[in-house]
């Protein structure tokens, strides 16, 4: 017999946890370069008005698509 696999979406409170503080992260630099801040990511990317809108939603289909789907 053999062993189906099957993909599911990790659930549970550590993960909600991270999302949670994902979207307080997202949220911060929205609202800090409003105010003409600019905020350097782990990556060094500069992130100001210029470029906030190209910033990537933590949640949005094609990285929650990427997460189901290796």
């Amino acid at each position: 017999m053999a062993y189906e696999n099957k993909t599911e979406t990790i659930e549970g409170e550590t993960f909600n946890h991270f999302r949670n503080q994902t979207k307080k992260i997202y949220d911060a630099i929205h609202f800090l370069v409003k105010f003409n801040y600019q905020v350097i990511d782990l990556e060094n990317k500069w992130i100001n008005k210029s470029n906030v809108d190209e910033l990537e939603h933590p949640f949005n289909k094609s990285n929650v698509d990427e997460l189901e789907h290796p």
